[in-house]
């Protein structure tokens, strides 16, 4: 790999790593729920399953919250 040819974004770096099989691209919490790796100031894993039970109805619609 060139040094041109390095990652330039936090996004780019975690693709390259992904790519790799160095960083998984899908991981399971401890309860075995589906976790999802979130890009920020701060890059972390983080589950889900929560937020999908307040945002669904039983029906499977969507609920939309304003919380603003």
């Amino acid at each position: 790999i060139r040094l041109w040819d390095l990652p330039k974004t936090k996004q780019d770096a975690i693709l390259f790593f992904q790519e790799g099989n160095i960083l998984p691209k899908k991981r399971k919490c401890t309860n075995s729920h589906n976790i999802k790796l979130y890009l920020g100031k701060r890059t972390f894993w983080k589950c889900y399953f929560i937020w999908n039970l307040i945002h669904q109805s039983s029906y499977g619609d969507m609920i939309v919250l304003n919380l603003c």
